[in-house]
């Protein structure tokens, strides 16, 4: 609602597979390179995904502790998948 960028950090594969309608793609074991572009986000709320929202709250704490405004998408996408709400597939 509030312009929130949402960062997928799933594989490249599971992106391509389906994501978020204008989510980016940062996958965990890319995160330094991820890291240089995500930060044009920093002033923006961003919303980190993963598949089940583990890593995802892991990786929200540690952007917030990098000055992001972040947060992690509750039950990853599986639950975005479960509630049948869009997905993009490459």
């Amino acid at each position: 609602r509030n312009n929130a960028v949402i960062i997928d950090i799933r594989s490249h594969e599971n992106f391509k597979r389906g994501h978020i309608v204008d989510a980016v793609s940062a996958p965990l074991p890319d995160w330094v390179e991820a890291s240089k572009k995500l930060d044009k986000y920093k002033k923006k709320p961003v919303i980190v995904v993963c598949n089940t929202g583990m890593d995802a709250q892991k990786t929200a704490s540690v952007l917030a502790k990098q000055g992001y405004n972040a947060f992690a998408l509750s039950g990853g996408m599986r639950a975005w998948s479960s509630a049948e709400l869009p997905l993009v597939k490459e």
